[in-house]
């Protein structure tokens, strides 16, 4: 809460915009985008990695489960003061379950390909994910 760290008076929020995605592997990408917090944007990349696919046995609906990880400069975004030894690189871990609100097939001659829209729980943004 302290002013010379997240100051939350002035600055509730942190907020990462996506900007890029990268495949990188059979279940893992590079995410990359646009992090602010303390009202400071810097560019940053995420490793990410889908951990499953689940169908919710209550809601029927598909839950894919996230893991992103990654590492900033806490003086890149005026966090943490200069008194106080402290190293500099923070390390970033986000687990995200995202529920499936709809579902379209889009097909042409040879495949379909089932393309589903997710949304982050208690969340206004949504995320597509293609699956094949």
């Amino acid at each position: 809460r302290d002013k010379d760290y997240f100051d939350t008076t002035t600055y509730p929020n942190m907020t990462f915009k996506s900007t890029s995605y990268k495949k990188t592997g059979d279940k893992t990408f590079v995410l990359g985008g646009d992090l602010t917090i303390k009202g400071t944007t810097k560019q940053v990349e995420f490793q990410g990695k889908l951990n499953d696919i689940i169908t919710d046995p209550k809601s029927q609906k598909l839950k894919a489960r996230l893991e992103f990880s990654g590492t900033i400069d806490r003086k890149d975004f005026n966090v943490g003061s200069s008194i106080i030894p402290m190293g500099d690189e923070v390390d970033i871990t986000i687990n995200l379950e995202m529920v499936q609100q709809w579902a379209i097939h889009v097909s042409n001659s040879k495949h379909q390909i089932p393309s589903t829209k997710f949304q982050a729980p208690n969340s206004k943004k949504t995320n597509n994910l293609i699956t094949h």
